[in-house]
């Protein structure tokens, strides 16, 4: 039987999992690809790389549409938008780069809605389009300009990628949401749409000897909190504002370690630099590679989910769940994991007074029990190969009995 091809399109690289559309696409991809599809995953670059694999368009210049955006800055991906939907970049591009009829095409977030729809319209007619919703986009675009730009900035931004953003929902065949508060908005703006729920999951840790290594050079034995986070702006700002200023959370012969990107953003914000007392205890890392990482989730004496901004869900939320550490977590971290909230070694911590408090205390514990998350369904439904499950649905509907 001929293998069936999916086209995922992307405004960044998925190979890359430096952040969590990455990495879900990532493990979106290599779902599909142990469910016997041939995976090509192509799009348009919203930044600058080095190395730029063939199916890739490049970064192209923003200038054309600034005057709609009126600022590039944290509007990259609705630029790339606004760029492939005014035909600055043709889907003939993108076909001599990929040369491929797929079965289905996947747009990963809404930003190459229209690349995939003119792609499908001149190149591949027959193509089934599903829209993968990582949240809802224009409420967190505008929550994040408006700390840069003000409020009457930000919401022209909201207005612009709420346009973007619903247009993608009402014109594919298939919607796929995170969170089901994410299904009721796209089925606000479409209710006849047929929308699918995968949600955001990690996998487990396994680190290996070397990720220990590495974790005892770094940390010399001393207990420590972990953050791991990209450098995308609510990243850093729930950071700030959970742990900035004075308070006794990292009294003592312990650390911070700040693992992934997020750690440059924080060390460069005049925030920290002016405001963070404890800068003699964090350790920046920066990103690791999968078995440092895995070895820090597992040594960790607790994981901090410092998030007040975002939709859809914090797949670090998963990997912190499925670590078996004591986390201190925003309500907003837990989005889409509220089942989880009550379990004995997560704090739910809302303003900077408590969760600076619940860090100092976690660290006062020598030891807790392993969580038992067996009354509530066990740790399965927080694993990747759980949560994508519902493509195997998906892709039946669209590809039809032949599958």
């Amino acid at each position: 039987m001929t293998m069936e091809t999916v086209l995922t399109l992307s405004s960044y690289l998925p190979a890359t999992r430096s952040h969590g559309g990455e990495i879900r696409l990532a493990e979106i991809s290599d779902y599909l690809c142990n469910s016997e599809y041939e995976v090509i995953n192509a799009g348009v670059l919203s930044y600058e790389t080095d190395k730029l694999p063939t199916t890739f368009i490049k970064k192209p210049d923003f200038n054309p549409v600034t005057n709609i955006v009126g600022n590039s800055f944290l509007m990259e991906d609705a630029c790339i938008s606004l760029l492939t939907s005014a035909g600055h970049l043709q889907a003939a591009a993108l076909q001599e780069r990929i040369k491929t009829t797929p079965k289905v095409i996947h747009i990963e977030q809404p930003w190459l809605f229209e690349l995939g729809i003119r792609y499908r319209d001149q190149f591949s007619p027959g193509s089934k389009i599903v829209y993968g919703s990582a949240n809802i986009e224009h409420k967190l675009k505008q929550s994040i300009v408006e700390q840069y730009f003000g409020r009457e900035h930000a919401a022209r931004c909201a207005t612009i990628v709420k346009e973007i953003e619903e247009d993608a929902i009402r014109r594919s065949d298939i919607c796929i949401a995170v969170t089901e508060e994410d299904k009721h908005y796209i089925l606000s703006v479409d209710k006849t749409k047929s929308v699918y729920i995968c949600p955001n999951a990690s996998n487990a840790p396994k680190p290996n000897e070397r990720g220990f290594h590495r974790v005892h050079q770094l940390t010399k034995g001393k207990k420590y909190a972990l953050f791991v986070g990209s450098g995308h702006p609510p990243n850093v700002e729930g950071f700030l504002h959970f742990l900035g200023g004075h308070s006794a959370a990292f009294s003592g012969d312990v650390l911070l370690v700040i693992a992934g990107s997020a750690g440059n953003a924080i060390k460069n914000n005049h925030n920290y630099n002016d405001k963070f007392i404890f800068k003699h205890k964090v350790i920046f890392p920066g990103f690791v590679d999968q078995p440092t990482l895995d070895a820090l989730i597992k040594m960790a004496h607790q994981i901090l989910l410092p998030i007040r901004q975002g939709g859809g869900s914090n797949l670090k939320t998963a990997e912190a769940l499925l670590s078996q550490r004591s986390i201190v977590a925003s309500s907003c971290a837990m989005r889409g994991f509220e089942k989880f909230a009550n379990e004995a070694r997560v704090t739910i911590a809302d303003t900077p007074t408590i969760f600076k408090r619940s860090v100092a205390a976690n660290f006062l514990e020598t030891c807790m029990p392993p969580i038992d998350y067996k009354e509530i369904g066990g740790t399965e439904c927080l694993t990747w190969k759980h949560s994508l499950s519902p493509l195997n649905k998906v892709l039946k509907d669209l590809t039809g009995p032949s599958k």
